[in-house]
């Protein structure tokens, strides 16, 4: 199971959320301010995971929208304001 840990009044702590998604590296992540979320897309793994989670900061939720990008590595990703939402690109 990936690990979380929370940086809380200058220390890491160790948290373990119900349910998370599957251990990666190179995962793309931005933080959304208006949905108060973390979004993670993608990585790498045993299966290279092509799939979207969200963390509130206490939940991992898996989110299944109706189009997914393709399996994307090397990318930036950033929240844009105007676009009203998380945006990745390949440069």
């Amino acid at each position: 199971m990936p690990q979380v840990l929370r940086l809380c009044k200058g220390s890491w702590h160790k948290f373990i959320p119900a349910q998370s998604p599957s251990a990666r590296a190179s995962a793309e992540f931005a933080t959304d301010p208006v949905a108060k979320q973390t979004v993670m897309f993608g990585g790498l793994a045993d299966v290279n995971p092509v799939n979207t989670w969200t963390f509130d900061g206490r939940t991992w939720t898996q989110q299944f929208p109706s189009n997914q990008p393709p399996e994307l590595l090397n990318t930036g990703t950033v929240y844009d304001p105007r676009f009203g939402g998380v945006v990745f690109w390949r440069v």
